[in-house]
């Protein structure tokens, strides 16, 4: 059974706020982890990046990618464009006003995928349907990068918070957007059911929050091997604790401070969509 789609314009405009008020800088923490691992990437597919802040960075640093950013919130991919159009990457992004769940992709022989804290928003149905939805359109060996909250294994105390603080998301996220999911779908064994093998994986928060790199499967009907990313681990830092506070990431993934935003968005009413390259707003 499809849910309804919630409409996350109701927060678009308070979504950073509402992280760092919850979580300081640790989501973006979450989503910038692999951001140095992605360099090889040449055509990407993001779903559900709310404000554009990841794949905005993912565009800074990697300057050959093509983009397709798809979500459902018009406000959202406003604020993406914002920052795309800020660091001169207009042209490289195509954006795409839809539900993830009914959209066909527009191309073939993505090597990468991003959903962060996305798939948390689906059913298990749905989210199946998504991964095989995209799988056809994947260069053998593509990436699918996931960050998303988990229950951890191995500390009741962990666990029965990390049950709570996700139970409570869900209920404050029904009330702003109508979001109707209360449970996060099984994705890791779908991705392993539709073929991708898991590759680095980082936590935390004591284990709430994880980032995984996830390779698809590399033959193709045709026989022919494409290049696939880098997914080699990235080594423990020296000194880094597990728990809480795992400490400051690595240079290239530094997020701003908490309160402060090197490429402000505006909160007053936004420039007007213009089409400008490949960057436009199709809503099927």
């Amino acid at each position: 059974m499809t849910s309804l789609v919630p409409r996350f314009d109701r927060v678009a405009h308070l979504y950073r706020a509402m992280e760092y008020l919850s979580f300081g800088p640790m989501l973006e923490r979450c989503r910038f982890f692999h951001l140095p691992s992605l360099g090889a990437a040449r055509r990407a597919l993001v779903i559900g990046d709310g404000d554009g802040r990841f794949l905005a960075r993912l565009l800074a640093q990697n300057r050959a990618l093509q983009a397709d950013a798809v979500d459902a919130s018009p406000a959202m991919l406003r604020r993406l464009a914002s920052r795309a159009i800020r660091i001169g990457a207009q042209h490289r992004v195509a954006t795409f006003c839809a539900d993830a769940c009914a959209f066909a992709p527009p191309a073939t022989g993505y090597d990468l995928v991003a959903t962060h804290f996305f798939l948390d928003c689906l059913t298990g149905e749905e989210a199946a349907t998504l991964i095989l939805r995209i799988l056809p359109h994947l260069a053998p060996g593509a990436v699918w990068l996931v960050s998303e909250f988990q229950v951890p294994a191995g500390s009741r105390l962990r666990a029965w918070l990390s049950r709570q603080t996700i139970a409570g998301l869900y209920a404050a996220f029904g009330l702003l957007t109508g979001l109707s999911v209360r449970q996060i779908p099984p994705w890791r064994d779908l991705l392993a059911e539709a073929g991708f093998t898991r590759g680095t994986s980082r936590t935390w928060l004591g284990g709430m929050l994880v980032s995984e790199l996830w390779e698809s499967p590399r033959a193709t009907a045709s026989g022919v091997a494409q290049p696939q990313l880098e997914m080699s681990e990235s080594p423990q830092r020296p000194g880094s604790l597990s728990g809480i506070d795992p400490g400051p990431e690595p240079a290239p993934v530094i997020p701003p401070a908490p309160g402060l935003n090197p490429h402000p968005v505006p909160d007053e009413t936004p420039t007007p969509f213009r089409t400008q390259g490949l960057f436009r707003l199709r809503i099927p």
